[in-house]
């Protein structure tokens, strides 16, 4: 069976990405989805992800290398169970959400709280 490789790029105006299917050095399809057609199809990819194995690792690896979002937009509150709700906006991903149950939450309340005292 051969292999199949894709190729993404973002247009020149920014507008669309163009995704090709390339088999044997040969583009077999394309298509040109706008930004909001592409966070779509992140999101079934993000959802399609979650339920294979292997699940993604639990804990990162020493050293690990991430990319970075600096100073990313967020949002919290407390829902009426206890649970905290963190968003985070990532500029490719779109907005992720995050439920802290209240034996979390309070560790994290607890980290962020030390670590505004002690800056590094």
């Amino acid at each position: 069976m051969q292999k199949v490789e894709y190729r993404v790029a973002v247009s020149q105006d920014r507008r669309a990405a163009r995704i090709e299917t390339v088999l044997d050095g040969e583009v077999q399809a394309w298509s040109d989805p706008s930004a909001e057609d592409l966070s779509g199809i992140i999101d079934i990819l993000i959802a399609t992800r979650a339920k294979m194995l292997d699940e993604v690792p639990r804990d990162l690896e020493p050293g690990a290398r991430l990319p970075v979002t600096p100073d990313p937009i967020w949002r919290a509150d407390t829902l009426n169970d206890g649970h905290i709700r963190l968003r985070l906006r990532h500029p490719g991903a779109g907005w992720l959400e995050f439920q802290f149950p209240p034996e979390s939450s309070a560790g994290l309340v607890d980290f962020l709280t030390r670590s505004r005292q002690f800056p590094p």
